[in-house]
């Protein structure tokens, strides 16, 4: 019971302390898909307001030490779709680490005005021994601000295990 406390408390000081959502899956959706755990981002996480710079790294979750994340999939549950203009075309979103923005999900197209593809395959095991920060990489098209959608919702399915069983 103690245990289960520290794994709930713990999850919930890393959901609280993120701009994205992510939790576990449940023992069903573990057997259905294969992933133990999920992040979403959507649309209202983008708050680049400079059409400049036109991309925006989102900080995910922190994984603990002694921890083997297994990408499973990326899925555009919902294509994002940009107020305005049908020449908004481009808006890629990666999930890697610092140093290596695409380490577990390729950058690849959720804009609703592009060619979106909803669905990716995941890329290959990374472990890591210290505690390491995941982060979501968004780039736009030159010219347009993040903060323009009005919908979109990209989800990253992981298996994450950790030394002594998943977190």
């Amino acid at each position: 019971m103690k245990k289960l406390i520290t794994t709930i408390a713990a999850s919930l000081v890393c959901i609280m302390g993120l701009a994205i959502e992510y939790h576990p899956i449940d023992t069903a959706g573990m057997a259905t898909i294969g992933a133990t755990h999920v992040l979403t981002i959507r649309y209202s996480d983008l708050t680049a307001t400079n059409p400049v710079t036109y991309s925006q790294t989102i900080t995910g979750l922190t994984t603990r030490v002694n921890t083997l994340i297994v990408p499973v999939a990326g899925v555009l549950t919902a294509p994002f779709i940009p107020t305005g203009t049908n020449d908004y075309n481009s808006t890629t979103i990666a999930l890697g680490i610092p140093g290596s923005t695409a380490v577990f999900a390729a950058a690849n197209q959720v804009n609703n005005n592009g060619t979106p593809v909803y669905i990716l395959a995941g890329a290959s095991a990374s472990a890591y021994s210290t505690a390491t920060q995941m982060i979501f990489t968004v780039a736009g098209k030159t010219n347009y601000p993040l903060n323009i959608f009005t919908s979109g919702e990209y989800k990253v399915y992981l298996k994450m295990i950790e030394r002594g069983g998943t977190p």
